[in-house]
């Protein structure tokens, strides 16, 4: 026990001694608490995957002893490790050495330091510390660390969020090329019966006329999966105006009701599935007489005294009068009873169809199940039909099979594999898109996306600014190159550069500038969202303007979407004012 206590007193008596001797530096190391220190911003931050520390040490009146030297290391610790900023070396007035600062005794001083370490995730959770070491002469003694702050802000890597919520991929926005079926196209095809004079059924040789059996095949043919599609059968029966008015009614209606049954036997036996429709033959209004035809044909004949006849017949307004012209005229002029007025007494018959089209349904299920019956453009509108990345996939390679030559399939399959992530194949089938399309823009400018993907910052850029030289006026390429801009911390210049157009990203550009109100507005632009980042922006925007209840209003939505925000929120210092709080804690809990 007495030589126990012995040892005591011998290291009491040496401490004492050794304090004693460092004079000063000890009383600099007792005041220690009365160093300032400022930290701007308070908690550090990363941009452009750089986190800037700019420390501000004020030393009080009366305190840095002359003959010392201290030599500060901010040190940013992290579990399993820590990184040091740049040391900086502060010495006494009367030190004759030439160190970065030098501080008076008899009046306080403000020193100010910067620098830069590059970022790593385990940064997040982390203690910037002040490691200070003092001497004077051959004395040196440590001082105690203090802490100058804790963790680091990482909002600016919510971009890569960003880009899915706005792309749909980790590179950027892409450009399909669209594709347009062709218009659906209409056609007519007519046919006419004539009657004997004031008859109204219809002869053997009219019925089995060449031109009738020719529209009757063309009805049937296109009534089971043609090229076209029968929409619809008109009749229209006319009389010659050489007789009686209420003759010429009675046989205008006659005339249409036995051509509709005549058609309707015929279409009938070549079992058209169209007749079952009571909708499909319809019989058109037509005048009692057909003075309109008349004066067509006499127009058109070779008679040498047709502009007579015809300036004499419109000199009677009376029906019964041009009648009784008419026949007189017809009786002097053999050509017209002969030739013109037994052209007036018909029917028409007159078969609308209109190109076959197949509908989304139909031409989605044929993609997929029988690709071959489909064109190359059927094919590239089908793809569009689906959100199932494998399937466009799919009908892609048929369309490529269909048509080689197509730059446009090649480009828009690049970018299903952009958004798969498979960047191997997107480059081979971008590059032939270029080699086939040389300098499009579209083209260009995913490239640039599959270059950003791929950690190529420079080419992107490149491939970019080639796309806008290229004539490329998509929105997609300011994107792109916004987002660039936003990664290097330019965020004026980003938000800029996105444009009018609202996006995840552009609000974010927009809180990272200061302009939370803007990003706010961005973002309500948007409406709703299936992903977790986009809530998660929205609680930072509510803490960076102190609406402690929006932060967790939509901090429950973000971590209700994507429970991985739990631990993420949980170690992120933009929610220092409501970290702690028995609400927060249970979001992440």
């Amino acid at each position: 026990m007495k030589k126990r206590l012995l040892n005591y007193f011998v290291f009491f008596v040496t401490t004492v001694m050794l304090l004693s001797s460092c004079g000063g530096l000890q009383k600099m190391a007792d005041r220690a608490n009365e160093v300032e220190y400022t930290l701007k911003p308070n908690v550090l931050e990363m941009h452009a995957e750089q986190v800037a520390m700019k420390l501000s040490v004020k030393f009080p009146a009366k305190y840095f002893d002359k003959k010392a030297i201290l030599i500060v290391t901010p040190v940013l610790k992290y579990d399993g490790g820590e990184k040091q900023y740049r040391s900086f070396t502060i010495q006494g007035e009367s030190v004759k050495e030439n160190n970065e600062y030098r501080v008076p005794y008899a009046t306080s001083k403000t020193i100010s330091v910067e620098d830069t370490i590059p970022y790593a995730d385990v940064m997040r959770i982390s203690e910037l510390e002040l490691r200070i070491t003092a001497s004077a002469g051959d004395k040196k003694i440590n001082f105690i660390s203090p802490i100058i702050g804790k963790g680091v802000i990482t909002t600016p890597r919510l971009v890569a969020y960003g880009m899915f919520i706005d792309s749909e991929n980790a590179g950027g926005s892409t450009i399909m090329a669209t594709v347009q079926l062709p218009e659906q196209s209409t056609a007519q095809s007519s046919v006419q019966l004539f009657y004997a004079l004031q008859k109204s059924n219809l002869s053997r040789t009219e019925m089995r006329k060449s031109e009738i059996v020719k529209i009757l095949a063309e009805i049937k043919a296109n009534s089971e999966g043609g090229e076209n599609e029968i929409s619809g059968l008109v009749i229209s029966s006319y009389a010659s105006p050489d007789g009686p008015l209420a003759m010429n009614q009675k046989l205008v209606t006659n005339r249409g009701a036995a051509a509709k049954k005549f058609i309707e036997k015929e279409l009938k036996k070549a079992k058209v599935a169209k007749l079952d429709d009571a909708n499909f033959i319809t019989t058109a209004t037509t005048a009692d007489e057909d003075w309109e035809g008349f004066k067509a044909l006499v127009q058109a004949s070779e008679l040498e005294e047709k502009d007579l006849i015809l300036r004499v017949l419109s000199m009677y307004q009376d029906p019964e009068v041009r009648e009784r012209e008419i026949k007189n005229i017809a009786e002097a002029y053999s050509s017209l009873k002969n030739d013109i007025l037994p052209m007036l007494r018909r029917s028409v018959l007159k078969v609308n169809f209109k190109s076959a089209t197949k509908s989304n349904d139909e031409l989605l299920t044929l993609a997929t199940s029988n690709p071959a019956t489909l064109s190359n453009l059927e094919l590239m509108h089908a793809a569009t039909l689906t959100e199932d990345l494998d399937k466009k996939v799919a009908i892609y390679l048929q369309a490529i099979a269909k048509e080689s030559t197509d730059w446009k399939a090649y480009n828009n399959l690049a970018c299903v594999y952009i958004s798969q992530k498979n960047l191997a194949e997107a480059k081979v089938n971008l590059n032939k898109a270029n080699q086939l399309n040389d300098a499009n823009g579209m083209v260009l400018n995913n490239l640039g996306v599959l270059a950003l993907a791929d950690g190529n910052t420079d080419e992107a850029v490149r491939y970019f600014n080639e796309a806008k030289a290229a004539g490329c006026t998509s929105n997609a390429v300011n994107y792109n190159l916004a987002v660039l801009q936003l990664k290097n911390a330019e965020y004026n210049d980003a938000v800029s550069t996105f444009g009018a157009d609202a996006s995840f990203n552009k609000a974010l550009a927009q809180l990272l500038a200061g302009n939370s109100a803007a990003a706010e507005s961005t973002m309500n632009t948007l409406g709703d969202s299936k992903h977790g980042a986009f809530y998660y922006l929205k609680a930072i925007i509510a803490a960076r303007q102190n609406k402690q209840a929006d932060v967790l209003v939509f901090l429950k939505k973000a971590v209700e979407l994507d429970a991985s925000f739990k631990a993420y929120a949980d170690a992120d210092r933009e929610f220092l004012k409501v970290a702690g709080s028995d609400e927060f804690n249970a979001l992440i809990k």
